[in-house]
């Protein structure tokens, strides 16, 4: 009889050191953050004092043929959802598979504004910020593919498919639909050249207008409710030397305008610098121009406008103390929205711990 408990806890023991082998990782992390801002202009103000309280969960589990799986579920500030998740097959040579919700870190969404910066973007905290590409990703489900680094160059190309732009986030065995304007989204993002100090990349996405008249060339009277299917791309350079980041950034968009109404095209330009004085402290300022375009092709915006440009500054500051770090970013906005005259500022000073 003893013989046999002993057999049998043996047995017991083996299986549960197989199932150790074999599990994965679960991990939370999070942070604390509160913030004091300052708005004036038409911005909206109230009161100043405002909280972040980010928590992320992080799994992985690695198999013996040296691929892995992982998970991040971040959850909205609001702790009453997901602001991101993103499912991950990393296939060694093969690159990387998977499905994300939000911004997932691949495509046009990941590059919409990769010039230096200390803290935050020089059109952070304005009503109406910079005209960015990312639209097929801003809700819903979506598939990305990323080939592995190339040797020397580091050159790699990310592709986001998304079936119905504009849907929610649909659950395991559910299904969900967005607007009926929008069909199916592509995105491209490639990084060419990472060496030398250079990052050199760009991107490009394109959503299907279910609802275009692609036979409206020259015919101005009979055409569908949409125009033409609206799509961004981007480009942009950097430069590190030392202590010192620079860099340039163009996008352009193609907006979505109605047979009665008018969406505006617009071109973006950045510019950025920064500079790590030390270990600890760094400083940054960015410029950038988002120039609106309003007679697209036969359409023209009810006021008559032509363009406008909006222009923003933004400088930051910070300082980090290992996992704790103040920060602090002013930013100054002209003309934001396409709305000539309209001059709007924002300053954010936060203060936050990571564990």
């Amino acid at each position: 009889m003893n013989t046999l408990k002993k057999l049998g806890l043996s047995a017991l023991a083996g299986s549960l050191a197989a199932f150790s082998a074999q599990a994965g990782e679960l991990s939370v992390s999070g942070g604390m953050e509160a913030t004091y801002t300052s708005k004036s202009g038409s911005e909206v103000t109230g009161n100043p004092i405002g909280t972040n309280k980010a928590i992320s969960f992080k799994g992985n589990h690695e198999f013996d043929n040296g691929w892995s799986a992982n998970m991040t579920h971040t959850m909205l500030d609001t702790l009453a959802g997901i602001s991101s998740s993103v499912i991950t097959f990393n296939l060694g040579g093969l690159g990387k598979l998977g499905v994300g919700q939000g911004d997932a870190g691949y495509g046009i969404k990941a590059i919409d504004n990769v010039m230096p910066t200390a803290y935050e973007e020089a059109d952070h905290g304005m009503d109406t910020g910079l005209t960015l590409g990312g639209a097929i990703q801003a809700s819903g489900n979506h598939i990305f593919y990323q080939t592995p680094a190339m040797p020397v160059t580091g050159t790699t190309v990310d592709y986001v498919y998304t079936k119905s732009v504009g849907s929610g986030a649909a659950g395991d065995g559910a299904t969900a639909v967005g607007t009926d304007a929008f069909g199916s989204g592509h995105s491209v993002g490639i990084k060419l050249i990472d060496m030398w100090g250079f990052t050199i990349g760009g991107g490009a996405s394109e959503i299907e207008n279910q609802r275009s008249d692609r036979n409206r060339v020259g015919n101005t009277t009979a055409r569908s409710t949409y125009a033409d299917d609206p799509w961004e791309a981007t480009a942009y350079v950097k430069y590190a030397w030392g202590p010192v980041t620079v860099g340039y950034q163009m996008s352009g968009e193609d907006g979505q305008g109605t047979a009665t109404t008018d969406v505006a095209d617009s071109q973006v330009r950045i510019y950025g610098v920064s500079f790590n004085v030390n270990d600890d402290l760094s400083v940054s300022y960015q410029r950038a121009k988002d120039k609106y375009h309003f007679n697209n092709e036969d359409r023209a915006d009810a006021s008559g406008n032509a363009t406008e440009e909006a222009v923003f500054d933004g400088w930051s500051i910070a300082y980090n103390m290992g996992p704790a770090a103040i920060k602090f970013t002013r930013n100054t906005g002209n003309s934001v929205g396409g709305t000539k005259g309209t001059t709007d500022k924002n300053a954010e000073l936060s203060v936050s711990v990571a564990f």
